[in-house]
């Protein structure tokens, strides 16, 4: 049985040669013809041998290299912090994860902390009046006696209940209680006792609780199959990770690597190629920009200046979802009317893009601003930038870039833009 090895490649190489070489000599002893026939075999055997070397080095290169794949299921914003079991683990990859993911910009936390920050700090105002009614009656037995402070918090509870706050329910004085800490104004001190802390203010009651949101969170998991490497010691022959969303369990991302034994990949050097692609593949980042000296406008037209991004999706459209992602800011006017309007004007839109031009048609169209959108690709990222024109001053009002984002976060940065404006 025959095995192709780099070896075997190169002497069956030099063979070819060394009678490719010969023939070449014999040239002046030997007739022309003859000759030429034995040059074609030599050429044709070479190209055998350059077909084999170029097999191998791909068949080489695919069966010895490390594999990485990050696989984005929805480009995803960054969010406000990122869960982790960060409990040890025999080769300290949770570290790794963990540094390279802050190293990213991503706020690494643990799952206990997790949980307490997704619960509101104050679900409603009745949580901060039933804190100022446990300070009003701590206050009171502080005057009444100044050494009954500290207190045990069992003591407080129940002195509380028959006092009726809370409806003497249990849990309604412990929110209360919670929410008295959280303003700083009671303090928790060993021995689980309770106490008002120095120089502090009566809780502070607001008349409507403003709407909580809860914050941004994903979870981070991963496994691995531990190995051992000459070159760099503990490794991974293969690594498992996932980002989910943190409340939804929605997978965002999945991430695979792999390596034969052959291959040497060092841990660090795996968790750095993972994050690095997931940040690049997978978040979203916008920039939204309004002229100080814009005007106020009604009625907008959104036009595509041509250019795809890295899934072929068209400049064409996006424009069509930007338009329609508009319409609770703006009135936008069919484009097949600016169209309409050019073709009178032209005698063919196979022509070179001119903004100009669509200015002026979006302007007798009605359209007192005309939005350019256009897509592209870069480092497998898509790109898209959106800016609006003022078709009687022509000058810009507003531009947008977005990286990664879909029409709706582009339009949702935009109106944060121009409300802090």
């Amino acid at each position: 049985m025959w095995q192709t090895t780099p070896g075997g490649v190169i002497i069956f190489t030099q063979f070819i040669m060394s009678i490719c070489a010969g023939s070449a000599n014999l040239l002046s002893m030997m007739y022309f013809g003859i000759q030429l026939k034995k040059l074609g075999y030599c050429l044709w055997a070479l190209s055998i041998v350059g077909l084999v070397v170029s097999e191998f080095s791909t068949l080489h290169a695919q069966v010895l290299g490390p594999t990485y794949d990050v696989e984005i299921k929805r480009p995803f914003l960054m969010p406000d912090f990122v869960v982790m079991d960060l409990g040890p683990d025999r080769i300290g990859m949770t570290q790794l994860f963990a540094s390279e993911l802050q190293r990213a910009g991503f706020k690494v936390t643990s799952a206990a902390q997790a949980q307490k920050l997704m619960v509101p700090l104050s679900q409603s105002s009745n949580q901060a009046a039933l804190a100022l009614e446990l300070y009003q009656m701590l206050d009171n037995i502080r005057n009444v006696d100044s050494d009954a402070l500290p207190m045990k918090v069992r003591q407080m509870r129940k002195i509380a209940r028959k006092s009726g706050i809370g409806r003497g329910y249990r849990f309604r004085v412990t929110a209360g209680m919670e929410e008295a800490v959280r303003q700083g104004v009671l303090i928790m001190l060993p021995g689980n006792r309770i106490a008002i802390a120095p120089d502090s203010a009566p809780p502070v009651v607001t008349e409507e609780a403003e709407a909580w949101v809860p914050p941004t969170a994903y979870k981070f998991s991963f496994n691995y199959v531990y190995r051992y490497s000459l070159t760099c010691g503990e490794t991974c022959s293969e690594v498992y990770a996932s980002l989910n969303d943190f409340r939804t369990g929605e997978v965002l991302a999945s991430l695979r690597f792999d390596q034969p034994r052959i291959a040497s990949a060092c841990k660090n050097e795996i968790v750095h190629k993972l994050i690095e692609d997931l940040t690049r593949r997978g978040t979203v980042r916008v920039t939204a920009q309004v002229e100080a000296n814009a005007r106020p406008m009604q009625t907008v037209a959104v036009i595509d200046e041509g250019g795809e991004d890295c899934h072929r999706k068209s400049s064409q459209a996006w424009a069509d979802e930007i338009a329609t992602a508009l319409l609770g800011q703006y009135a936008v006017v069919d484009r097949s009317n600016v169209d309409a309007l050019l073709k009178e004007q032209r005698t063919s839109l196979e022509v070179t893009f001119d903004a100009s031009e669509f200015v002026e048609a979006g302007r007798l169209v009605g359209a007192e601003g005309l939005v350019f959108v256009k897509a592209g690709c870069t480092s497998g990222r898509d790109e898209i930038d959106v800016k609006m024109t003022d078709t009687t001053l022509g000058t810009v009002c507003w531009s947008m870039h977005g990286e990664n984002a879909d029409a709706t976060i582009l339009v949702q940065r935009l109106e944060e833009a121009r409300e802090a404006r």
